[in-house]
């Protein structure tokens, strides 16, 4: 019968279109993660907690895939454009791993990120540009959340505060920062770009004891609404 003939062509054809766009039931989901995809658009994959150690998987991480978590997972390094084939990618968990230090192009292609959750910090790293280069987040332009965390009291603080790192966020609004080191370290002037800041966190080991007046001198054009000390208790 030729209607029953259009019918099965029609339903070839459409399977060929669910499968070349991922199909979300049929993704297959990286060993040892666990995953959630909702829809074609909107994937979870958690693979916290689990010995991955090193980046790409065997098992490419699905394409639709809008939120990913590698925390605790023994990874020591992001490799350059690690993530880039990931467009769709909204939040992204990357903490509690032995990495001391980022390459410039770990984060690049991501620039539908949203939130960027790099707590806690390997313990021996410091906050300067040789672990944040210059032109790490150049890429994240749509990126609102930012979170380092704390870090060992005796970590080095780059002067001026990474602002040059932090510069290409235009639209951040919320940061958590390792502790003020005294207040002896004004803000740079890259954080002038910074003009949807409005949320600033000090995530810190002991106290606070002297902020200078020119610490958030530079911070004037940033409408910022909240600036908040967290003070832990913390021994690596």
């Amino acid at each position: 019968m030729p209607g029953k003939g259009y019918f099965l062509l029609y339903l070839w054809c459409l399977m060929n279109v669910i499968v070349s766009c991922g199909g979300f039931k049929a993704q297959r989901c990286p060993v040892p993660c666990h995953c959630d995809f909702k829809s074609l658009s909107q994937g979870i994959v958690n693979c916290s907690y689990s010995p991955i150690r090193a980046l790409p998987l065997d098992i490419p991480i699905p394409l639709n895939t809008t939120v990913l978590d590698l925390r605790y997972t023994s990874l020591s390094e992001i490799p350059p454009n690690a993530f880039s084939q990931l467009e769709g990618l909204k939040a992204l968990y990357v903490g509690g791993n032995s990495i001391k230090h980022f390459h410039k192009d770990s984060f690049a292609g991501l620039w539908n990120l949203e939130l960027l959750d790099l707590s806690p910090l390997h313990w021996d790293m410091n906050f300067d540009y040789e672990a944040f280069p210059t032109n790490l987040f150049r890429d994240l332009i749509s990126l609102e959340v930012l979170m380092f965390g704390r870090m060992s009291s005796s970590a080095h603080i780059q002067q001026g505060y990474l602002d040059q790192t932090l510069a290409p966020l235009h639209q951040l609004q919320q940061v958590t920062f390792p502790s003020l080191p005294d207040g002896d370290t004004p803000f740079g002037r890259g954080y002038n770009n910074l003009t949807s800041l409005k949320t600033v966190v000090f995530h810190g080991v002991g106290s606070v004891t002297n902020i200078r007046k020119h610490t958030f001198a530079i911070l004037k054009n940033c409408p910022i609404e909240r600036l908040a000390f967290l003070v832990v208790d913390w021994t690596p």
